[in-house]
């Protein structure tokens, strides 16, 4: 009776999990891949008995564990992956291009200031940047309603010297943006986005993440230290991920995975 038992309680979390995404009208993908796993239950058998009894049965533990499983398989499948460290590449892209047109911009900006100043003619442009911040934040019912009368006060309080002209702020910005240290959002990105080069292990790296994670949360039943087999692992990703019958994870593939975190790890 215990697989079916495992069994059953593994897939109430699952539809659980759909019939809240459905309520809600939210995580349409997520569906998608509960909905595979009830198809394919045969194939986790096996998989459903260790879960169940490695979280003791307990439904809260079970509903935490998939949705890690669920949102992991969202938002780190290997694409996904892919998609984060291109956006880690684009990041340094726009941060560089930023440094370099603001660091043009206030230089133009001193040249118009120079101009204005000693050419003999005005242009009627921003040079206070106190009206630059009211004009930008004309939208912006907080900044209307709490903010632009003490600005204003300010502003007519202490002088021009008082205050950084346009092209000292555009310079800030240029400065900021040179050599910017870009760091993960989360974990759980370190985990499945910074090493050396995307690849398949990415998966594993972030769901063990996430799954350490849950374990530190406080006021939660879920398992501190929670360690699936490679079997396991290997069962879920293929099938959450819906990986072709020639590219399947094996549990060789999980083993020779968590042997390499190892080296990485005491070479820290």
């Amino acid at each position: 009776m215990k697989p079916m038992d495992s069994r059953t309680a593994c897939e109430n979390a699952l539809r659980e999990h759909k019939e809240r995404n459905i309520e809600l009208g939210v995580l349409s993908a997520h569906n998608i891949i509960i909905d595979r796993m009830l198809e394919r239950h045969l194939e986790l058998a096996e998989a459903y008995d260790e879960i169940y009894t490695e979280l003791r049965g307990n439904s809260t533990s079970l509903f935490m564990f998939f949705d890690a499983l669920l949102c992991i398989t969202d938002q780190w499948s290997p694409e996904k992956v892919a998609e984060s460290r291109a956006g880690r590449n684009d990041l340094k892209r726009v941060n560089s291009k930023i440094a370099k047109v603001a660091e043009e911009l206030a230089t133009l900006l001193d040249e118009r200031e120079s101009l204005n100043n000693h050419s003999g003619f005005y242009s009627d442009t921003h040079y206070d940047i106190c009206q630059v911040i009211e004009d930008a934040s004309a939208g912006n019912g907080f900044f209307n309603s709490q903010l632009k009368k003490p600005l204003s006060a300010l502003k007519y309080q202490f002088d021009m010297k008082y205050w950084p002209n346009l092209a000292q702020c555009i310079r800030i910005i240029s400065r900021d943006a040179e050599k910017p240290e870009i760091r993960p959002s989360n974990s759980t990105t370190a985990a499945a986005a910074t090493g050396s080069r995307a690849g398949a292990a990415d998966f594993f790296k972030a769901f063990v993440c996430r799954l350490k994670e849950e374990g530190h949360s406080n006021g939660t039943p879920f398992p501190r230290h929670l360690i699936l087999t490679d079997a396991t692992l290997a069962s879920l990703a293929n099938i959450a991920l819906d990986r072709d019958a020639d590219a399947l994870f094996t549990s060789e593939y999980v083993k020779r995975w968590r042997q390499v975190e190892r080296e990485v790890a005491t070479q820290k």
